[in-house]
């Protein structure tokens, strides 16, 4: 059995390695707006203390019976809960790095994938970021007002076509973009690549991209935003970026700083699934923010629950007093488009009236900003085209004439009417 000091120097090394991989975790949380220097301050005074306190009464209390278990139920009590705490800590700090909203969820996803894929597809990710029109597209989803139907704005969705797996969905990707630091190239590429389409659309439409958390507490994004809209000459109040309300939460002081230079170049800001982190209403009075976008867990159950109803009121309403703009997403039946209405949402989002699509049907679909009701829209659209390439080959029919539809006529909407 180990002798007294050879268990005190074994207790001391522990300690000491504790207090390393603290300093790792309080880089972390540094890196995600929350330190733990005071914490790690007082870890090392304590060590030093009680390093001292053994050296004092370390010979009294090796004359006491069972002494060498004492010292191994004082390793026990000091190591354990110790390392527990670090370990919360340090799950704590990679929720705040990557965005991901309480520390169950990250336990879970660290837990249900598998390390060595998530290398493959982080080394593949990287490599397909090497010439990204290879493999990764953008769609874009169109946003509607919600009185009169109108397309206001697409939203920017990154796509992934990996060469042997097939389609990888976003949900699986982007946290592993996230983790390995391929989001900020990622994000750049699709800010790029959304500000170059917009500008070529027959109308003058908002884009809305979205930003990860990661990417929003990089000093270089707002020279990113002010690079692609140049480069593309597309005009600052046509570009909308997209931010998780999370992020207002974990480093406030810093996100509004960011928000608010990115607002003075002209860029519109969008807090994204509004309501579902674990902030609180008053953070809607400071934020430098343009549009509001409520999560569709709350439209999900607007016809049957009379809870989601009031509270989606109160945001709206709340949102009008503080002249901000209401998207809905998730919007799926007309049903739910009828509440929204009736409650004066502004906007919405979801697959009842359109779903993403590439960036070379936006034309043909909306060129004439067509009323879109329930897909209608699109398929007549699609169909008037393959119609027109069969006329183009078929001789055509005598006293076969199409009568023309003249569009709607389409206004900028630079605000939604309230």
């Amino acid at each position: 059995m180990f002798d007294f000091f050879t268990l005190l120097f074994v207790v001391l090394l522990l300690m000491e390695a504790i207090g390393g991989v603290l300093l790792v975790g309080w880089w972390m949380q540094k890196r995600g707006g929350n330190t733990l220097a005071w914490w790690s301050l007082a870890h090392g005074v304590g060590v030093l203390m009680l390093w001292g306190s053994w050296y004092a009464v370390g010979p009294a209390l090796s004359n006491l019976p069972y002494a060498d278990l004492l010292l191994g139920g004082f390793l026990l009590v000091a190591v354990v809960p110790a390392f527990a705490y670090l370990m919360t800590r340090m799950l704590r700090a990679e929720a705040k790095l990557h965005g991901t909203r309480s520390q169950k969820n990250l336990w879970h996803y660290f837990a249900s994938v598998d390390s060595a894929e998530t290398d493959r597809l982080a080394i593949e990710l990287r490599m397909a970021l090497e010439r990204p029109e290879k493999q990764l597209s953008v769609e874009y989803q169109p946003i509607f007002n919600a009185a009169t139907r109108h397309v206001v704005s697409f939203e920017a969705l990154v796509r992934w076509h990996h060469p042997v797996r097939g389609a990888i969905s976003p949900a699986q990707f982007i946290p592993i973009a996230e983790a390995s630091g391929s989001i900020l190239p990622l994000g750049q590429w699709v800010l790029e690549t959304a500000c170059a389409t917009a500008v070529r659309w027959p109308q003058p439409w908002l884009v809305s991209v979205n930003v990860s958390p990661v990417q929003l507490r990089q000093s270089r994004l707002v020279s990113h935003v002010r690079d692609a809209l140049r480069h593309s000459g597309l005009a600052a109040n046509r570009l909308q970026l997209e931010i998780t309300e999370g992020v207002m939460i974990d480093s406030a002081s810093q996100v509004m700083a960011r928000l608010s230079e990115l607002r003075s170049l002209g860029v519109r800001i969008a807090i994204d699934d509004f309501g579902t982190g674990y902030s609180s209403l008053r953070y809607l009075e400071h934020l430098p923010c343009d549009t509001i976008k409520i999560d569709r867990l709350f439209v999900h159950d607007l016809e049957h629950d009379q809870a989601a109803r009031s509270i989606t009121s109160a945001v709206i309403n709340l949102c009008h007093e503080l002249g901000h703009e209401v998207v809905a997403e998730g919007v799926e039946t007309e049903g739910q488009l009828s509440v929204l209405n009736a409650l004066k949402c502004q906007a919405v989002q979801g697959w009842l009236l359109g779903k993403a699509m590439p960036p070379e049907r936006i034309g043909p679909v909306f060129g004439n900003d067509t009323l879109y009701e329930g897909g209608r829209a699109a398929r007549e659209a699609e169909q008037a085209l393959v119609d027109d390439v069969v006329s183009a080959e078929l001789p055509a029919e005598p006293g076969s004439d199409r009568a023309e539809m003249e569009p709607p006529a389409w206004q900028p909407l630079s605000r939604l009417p309230a």
